[in-house]
């Protein structure tokens, strides 16, 4: 009784595999499989990018806030010196063009970056 079974499990195991061996593949499965795969990089890709940015962002915010923090408990600065040295600077600065120069170097340098990593990632 067993050696029936297993005959007739061989036998649908057989048509099951001259079925398969007579499939073919679409004409553009290599081209679409590829596709896939680059996508699923560029995914990963920026998602390692977000999170870099991310990273980078809260360790700035960490460094300034404990910056201010030193500045704040070591040198005993008052808050109200503080706001009227803030008020002095804003005036100073207000007047000249400082502003816009610093405004028109972080312009330049984003399109640099940005222009050199779309030319760096062209490349690969």
């Amino acid at each position: 009784m067993k050696i029936s079974e297993d005959n007739r499990g061989n036998t649908m195991l057989k048509k099951a595999l001259r079925r398969k061996q007579n499939h073919t593949l679409p004409s553009n499965f290599e081209h679409r499989m590829m596709q896939k795969i680059y996508l699923e990089d560029m995914r990963q890709r920026n998602r390692s990018v977000r999170l870099s940015y991310m990273l980078l962002g809260a360790t700035v915010m960490i460094l300034m806030t404990l910056a201010v923090l030193c500045m704040i408990f070591y040198t005993d600065i008052s808050f109200d010196c503080l706001a009227h040295g803030f008020r002095q600077i804003i005036q100073l600065f207000a007047g000249s063009g400082f502003f816009f120069y610093l405004l028109a170097i972080v312009a330049i340098l984003l399109t640099v970056d940005y222009f050199g990593r779309r030319w760096y990632y062209s490349r690969k």
